[in-house]
């Protein structure tokens, strides 16, 4: 499981000139042990168990801070929040249930390799992707709208 580490919040004070703190550490603790993708109101209920006097807007400055350091991953999976993620240690990408809003972590060769050939096809080299795909179970009807809450379940 991908972490912040000690080393990169030392880094990441150095780099940016900004301090290490004690609300940091607990964000980023927070983030490294998450096995979904937590909204940062999910982030804030999680850590105040730990740190009460946390407020929501020093974690959206933490998960700003560390989105910009490369540090964290934001999703948006269809329910209009914000979540997010540590960097994973391998590339992998989202199925989401569009009926129950469970999030499945995947990782499939064949479809990098695509990416690969469609990006090559039109003259690019490929950096960077991101892959969610929204579906429905084989015989299930969809019900609910895209725009419903989505339930993110661990990985």
């Amino acid at each position: 499981m991908a972490q912040i580490t000690e080393d990169d919040l030392d880094r990441l004070a150095t780099r940016r000139g900004v301090r290490r703190t004690h609300h940091r550490e607990v964000v980023a603790d927070i983030l490294s042990r998450s096995r979904d993708h937590p909204t940062a109101e999910e982030i804030l209920a999680r850590a105040r168990k730990v740190e009460p006097g946390l407020s929501l807007a020093t974690v959206y400055r933490a998960v700003t801070l560390f989105k910009k350091a490369g540090l964290v991953d934001q999703h948006d999976f269809g329910d209009g929040k914000a979540r997010f993620e540590v960097v994973p240690d391998d590339q992998h990408d989202h199925l989401i249930d569009a009926a129950s809003g469970e999030v499945i972590e995947f990782c499939n060769a064949e479809l990098d390799a695509l990416l690969e050939k469609i990006a090559t096809e039109h003259g690019y080299t490929l950096q960077d992707r991101v892959v969610h795909i929204h579906a429905v179970k084989h015989g299930e009807e969809q019900t609910q709208d895209r725009n419903t809450f989505y339930r993110v379940s661990p990985r």
